[in-house]
């Protein structure tokens, strides 16, 4: 058992934290110990004739069992005379201390049957109260104990009713049994008395941001007449102690699918948001709130942690969708909020307090069409897109940067997510490279139609492979869909490069794709061999604490939950002022060396804009490394 004393209320109490099952009788106040007088005999006449005598001196000797023998039997046998109540009372304690507490209760009813009216009325209770907290049911031994310290009586009794409620506050009751039991007693001496014992203990374990924000609320529901002096004294001092422990902490609020179809990569970003708060050199809080995969979920947990839990910032949720509501909400109550796992421009867009890691569509497919015409030398292409928001964004602005550049797009395909089947819009790309393949090498003109359909009409096995079509752009929606159009392209024999986007950074694209996606080259803002000190310490770390290896979603919300950190150290106190450092500091990052890679939001309206040219390579995804185009040869000089 460990003791914390706080001097607190009427009394000086002590918290008591029970690691494991005081007795009974360690824990009754005297009162109820106390016989019935037998007068004019001695102790042994006493014990013989009294059979409470002895089964008391066997409660104190801790030999509960056979207390409990000798008082069934002399209850049942009606002999006990004026120490009948008593005997009631003791056989109660005895099984609390024989560990039996339902039988205690049983034994209580008995009392209350036969004399309802007293005497031991309080000592019932507290009984009750200690049996209900022994059987686990530690709401209803608080109110119990609620009611006993409340009471004016100032004796041993309320003294150890507070006693069993501050430990019951301190280590057995959840949030929402606090505020039930905070509910019944609103109004009352005793919940201020509550509130600033969980405020002391909630302090004790390093959480003061939350200790203040429950005594500011107890003091904004203090009764018509205030508090009691004491009371007001108590909750006073400790708010003096927690303003000399320094400026309060940061809370950063979480939003994760902890259930639903994505809870996995849920309980990753939990884990690293956790680890980064772990790392973290000052005082650091997170509130998880679990999104359940749903647009609810996400707007009232939003709203939950900025009101209830007293976020300062936010990490955003993991489905695009649903980033946009918790963005609009954070927005609203001027929080800032960063978006780890969104790449679309609409969340970006609502405002200033809204901060997006992964680049977004149009920011990757303009760096892959310069790395296309500047590093790999390419000037025609192709484009089969899905009509779907963030794919369809990365196949325009592809087509965009690469006209404007001066390249040649001949053929713009698209199809509808959960098609598997790309053989008609395989035939148009493949005729519109034959058109181009004959017109670079027969004479055959481009017109010809007859001269193209001949040759797009060959059997599989005797098609004629078609190498006039330098890239073949599949922005792609997942893993299916981007190794469906690998084959295909393939079986086709479009002899040409694979460019996209996101879709295809997956080792389940690796796996399945085979020969198929060899040399595919993509863009994205995560890479799985990014190899920095911040990556393997990282790694390193949240192997150790969580004994498995970290995926792209718990490495991005580790690097968003680093920046909070870093933005709330540097900022100063004042709230006012906070905010607005906050803002200014995120959107001046620029070279910030994540797990996840370099985070810059100062160059793109608060959207990081570095980019990875990632390949794959047999079985790998890496980067690409470029080789320079030959240089020309000289041209030779004039007259030779």
């Amino acid at each position: 058992m460990k003791r914390k004393s706080i001097s607190i209320g009427l009394a000086s109490i002590s918290i008591a934290i029970i690691a494991g099952t005081a007795t009974a009788a360690s824990r009754l106040p005297d009162p109820v110990l106390e016989p019935a007088s037998v007068a004019g005999l001695s102790q042994v006449q006493q014990e013989e004739e009294n059979p409470y005598l002895r089964a008391r001196q066997l409660f104190r000797e801790g030999r509960f069992s056979r207390s409990i023998e000798i008082l069934d039997t002399a209850l049942t046998a009606g002999n006990l005379g004026p120490s009948r109540a008593s005997a009631w009372l003791l056989l109660a304690a005895a099984r609390l201390g024989a560990d039996a507490p339902e039988l205690a209760l049983t034994a209580l009813d008995g009392l209350d049957r036969e004399y309802p009216d007293g005497p031991y009325l309080r000592e019932r209770r507290w009984l009750r109260g200690r049996s209900h907290s022994r059987a686990g049911r530690y709401f209803d031994a608080a109110l119990i104990f609620a009611g006993l310290a409340g009471e004016e009586d100032t004796g041993r009794i309320s003294t150890a009713a507070r006693d069993e409620l501050a430990a019951l506050i301190a280590e057995q009751l959840q949030i929402a049994d606090l505020q039930r039991l905070g509910n019944q007693l609103s109004g009352t001496d005793l919940k201020g008395w509550m509130a600033a014992v969980a405020a002391d203990e909630m302090a004790s374990r390093g959480d003061i941001s939350g200790a203040r924000r429950l005594l500011d609320r107890i003091e904004a529901e203090a009764p018509a007449d205030g508090y009691s002096e004491v009371v007001s004294e108590q909750i006073a001092g400790i708010l003096e102690r927690l303003s000399a422990s320094g400026p309060s902490g940061l809370v950063i609020g979480a939003l994760a699918p902890l259930s639903g179809p994505d809870a996995a990569e849920g309980r990753q970003i939990r884990n690293a948001i956790l680890l980064a708060a772990a790392m973290a050199e000052s005082e650091v809080e997170v509130r998880i709130r679990d999104t359940n995969g749903l647009i609810s979920g996400t707007a009232a947990g939003t709203l939950d942690l900025i009101r209830d839990d007293g976020a300062q910032i936010l990490i955003g949720p993991f489905v695009e969708e649903l980033a946009q509501i918790a963005a609009i909400v954070a927005e609203a109550r001027e929080v800032p909020i960063i978006l780890p796992h969104t790449q679309g421009a609409t969340a970006s867009g609502f405002g200033e307090n809204i901060y997006q890691m992964q680049a977004t569509p149009k920011v990757q497919a303009e760096l892959l069409a310069d790395v296309a015409i500047d590093s790999l030398g390419m000037q025609t292409f192709a484009v089969l897109t899905p009509v779907t928001g963030e794919a369809l964004e990365f196949a325009e602005a592809f087509v965009s940067q690469i006209e404007e550049r001066g390249g040649n797009i001949i053929a713009y395909q698209e199809y509808y997510p959960g098609t598997f089947d790309f053989q008609s819009q395989m035939e148009i790309i493949r005729r519109e490279g034959l058109r181009l393949s004959l017109a670079d090498t027969s004479n055959i003109s481009v017109l010809n139609n007859a001269a193209i359909e001949e040759a797009n009409q060959d059997t599989l096995e005797d098609l004629v492979p078609v190498g006039s079509i330098d890239a073949f752009v599949a922005p792609g929606i997942n893993s299916e869909d981007t190794v469906y159009i690998a084959i295909q392209v393939s079986f086709q024999y479009l002899v040409t490069t694979i460019l996209g986007g996101p879709a295809w950074n997956s080792y389940d694209v690796v796996n399945r794709g085979l020969q198929y996606v060899q040399g595919v080259i993509f863009t994205d803002t995560y890479s799985h061999t990014w190899a920095s000190m911040p990556q393997i310490d990282f790694a390193n770390n949240y192997y150790a604490m969580f004994s498995e290896h970290p995926g792209r979603a718990a490495t991005l919300a580790f690097d968003a939950a680093r920046i909070a950190i870093a933005a709330w150290q540097l900022a100063p106190e004042g709230p006012a002022d906070r905010r607005q450092a906050l803002r200014r500091w995120l959107s001046g990052i620029s070279s910030f060396e994540g797990a996840s890679g370099m985070i810059d939001f100062a160059s793109n309206a608060r959207i990081n804009k570095n980019v990875f040219i990632l390949t794959i390579n047999q079985d790998r995804i890496e980067p690409v490394r470029f080789i320079p185009p030959a240089a020309p040869p000289p041209a030779p000089p004039p007259g030779t």
